[in-house]
């Protein structure tokens, strides 16, 4: 099988395309800065349509799985423009280049489609994102619902594991590296999301593509949790000082871009994959246990 990875040096992206080309995949891994330690890696500007399409042409794949993004929440809302040519126009061009060679389209979108609004989400409900980038996340799926392909959408929310040099922190990353250095740091209390961690929505992904699934699912952890308590789960987890961790309101930030504090039902996945998402405390241990710290 031949798959196309849009985004691979990203936490989630990299990850996908690790997976399947250790399970004897061809996998082409597309990037646009960073370049990463897997095979077959091809640097391409996705917003460029005719790269695009060269790409296709050149490469045939069975699937695409298209996590590329401009995930930056506060820079989708100052740079609007921006945020749209990147989520949404290059989401377009996979779409049109998928619809030519007639490829299978596996999406990458997020909690933030929803406002918050609703006790819990599932798959049905209606998108009403209350920020830009939830915005061009919620048209970028309508662009993949139009088309005539064979597709998936897995909406996520705040993908964490031990990371590579070249990629942002997760949350978990960024927290560990605040109390290692031994330093006070203020964490939000009225944020909340689901954490979820990378392996398992990887292995998930596979099954997915295994049992011919289609549609939308909502591809995250069990558990609706505030960042505040996320930090202190953390701090437990790796024996860190927790009282360095101090509960800050997010009002006290300034952004101009708010949070959904979306809480997503993950029963129709694990359902139908068979696989359980890990609780917070499992992908921690996990982590540990592996050893990777922040792995070059």
């Amino acid at each position: 099988m031949r798959i196309l990875v849009t985004g691979s040096s990203g936490r989630v992206g990299y990850q996908i395309a690790n997976y399947f080309y250790k399970n004897r995949n061809e996998v082409v891994n597309i990037f646009m800065r960073n370049k990463t330690d897997l095979p077959n890696q091809v640097m391409l500007d996705i917003t460029e349509k005719e790269g695009v399409d060269r790409l296709f042409n050149r490469y045939k794949p069975d699937i695409v799985i298209h996590s590329a993004a401009l995930t930056n929440v506060e820079l989708c809302e100052t740079s609007k423009e921006f945020a749209y040519i990147y989520n949404v126009r290059a989401t377009e061009n996979i779409v049109s280049a998928c619809e030519k060679n007639r490829s299978r389209i596996i999406f990458l979108s997020t909690s933030f489609v929803y406002s918050g609004k609703k006790r819990i989400y599932n798959e049905e409900d209606q998108k009403d994102p209350i920020n830009y980038y939830g915005v061009t996340k919620a048209q970028a799926e309508e662009v993949i619902t139009r088309s005539d392909l064979d597709f998936l959408i897995l909406r996520t929310d705040q993908p964490y594991d031990w990371i590579r040099n070249w990629q942002q922190d997760s949350n978990v990353t960024r927290v560990l590296k605040k109390l290692e250095a031994n330093l006070e740091y203020e964490e939000i209390i009225d944020w909340y999301n689901n954490p979820t961690f990378i392996p398992d929505l990887v292995r998930a992904i596979s099954k997915l593509i295994e049992i011919g699934g289609k549609g939308i699912y909502h591809a995250v952890g069990k558990e609706y949790i505030s960042r505040y308590e996320w930090a202190l789960k953390i701090a437990d987890v790796f024996n860190k000082d927790k009282t360095l961790i101090k509960p800050i309101e997010s009002s006290k930030l300034k952004m101009k871009s708010k949070r959904p504090n979306a809480n997503l039902s993950n029963k129709k996945i694990e359902k139908d994959t068979g696989i359980t998402f890990a609780t917070i405390n499992q992908g921690l241990e996990i982590m540990k246990t592996s050893g990777n710290i922040f792995i070059g």
